[in-house]
């Protein structure tokens, strides 16, 4: 009997030595292959060569795919507010390695950290992603009066430079002289006080953009109950940018002024003459 019961004792200490053992067997196991299973062989890494950029700065993306595929990856940059501004499909090199870069501020419109993504796919239902970050800062050019008003619109402009800015109240419009060696943009903010595109029932109307006497698209970026912010491109080469609305701040010494002046001066060399002629006595 004693025997017996040492006998299922043994075996059932036997039994829980054997699971005990099992288990830990398949922890150990799970803990080996986890490493594994992260590094799969579709795994994507991707960088830039710097963590911050500024203005004009090239931003150079690198990367690399574990299992190369006939094909490219595609490389995808948004803003801090998810707008995508850059996005490109380099090939992957015999070596695994690909290489993109953007110039930066082309597209960028905001400060603080932007995302890019580096996606490609050995089979349709399963992508295979990789992600880092950097910093940009945008180079935030002072604002410049326009001629004869209280206005100082902010912009940042690309491809060029900004000589002066005036009104013409006669055609509703604003005037941009520009010196620009190369292709490029500008992106302004206009305050409505300054200038504004409004249908009869106040809603936003389109502007009318002119790019040397050349109608031209625009982007309209934001628009707010103090402003609006477009973005314009032009040509090497454009002098002038217009963008014509339905009213614009008249300039305290503007046209219309030096028009009225001009009839009053005219009108006083008038009454003046006349006045002289009264006087002279008749024969």
């Amino acid at each position: 009997m004693i025997t017996h019961l040492n006998k299922k004792v043994t075996g059932d200490i036997i039994m829980k030595i054997t699971l005990a053992a099992i288990l830990a067997i398949a922890m150990m196991t799970g803990l080996a292959l986890a490493p594994a299973s992260a590094q799969q062989s579709e795994y994507v890494t991707v960088s830039t060569d710097m963590e911050s950029y500024a203005d004009g700065d090239v931003i150079v993306i690198t990367g690399q795919v574990l299992q190369r595929h006939t094909g490219g990856i595609t490389i995808q940059v948004h803003s801090p507010n998810n707008d995508l501004v850059a996005i490109g499909q380099p090939m992957i090199g015999p070596d695994n390695m690909f290489t993109f870069t953007l110039l930066a501020g082309d597209t960028m419109r905001h400060d603080g950290m932007y995302t890019v993504t580096a996606t490609y796919s050995l089979h349709v239902n399963s992508p295979r992603i990789g992600q880092t970050t950097f910093m940009y800062t945008a180079m935030h050019t002072p604002g410049m009066m326009v001629d004869g008003t209280e206005f100082e619109p902010q912009y940042d402009i690309m491809g060029g430079s900004v000589m002066a800015m005036h009104t013409n109240p006669q055609t509703n419009s604003m005037l941009i002289d520009i010196e620009s060696a190369d292709d490029g943009h500008i992106t302004i903010t206009l305050p409505r006080e300054l200038i504004d595109s409004q249908l009869a029932d106040g809603t936003d109307d389109q502007f009318f953009v002119l790019v040397d006497g050349e109608e031209v698209p625009y982007d309209e970026m934001s628009s707010g109950a103090d402003s609006r912010t477009i973005n314009v491109e032009f040509y090497a080469g454009t002098s002038q940018i217009e963008i014509v609305g339905t009213s614009v701040a008249v300039p305290e010494f503007g046209t219309i002024a030096v028009v009225v002046l001009a009839g009053a001066i005219t009108s006083i060399i008038v009454l003046s003459a006349r006045s002289r002629l009264s006087l002279v006595p008749k024969l």
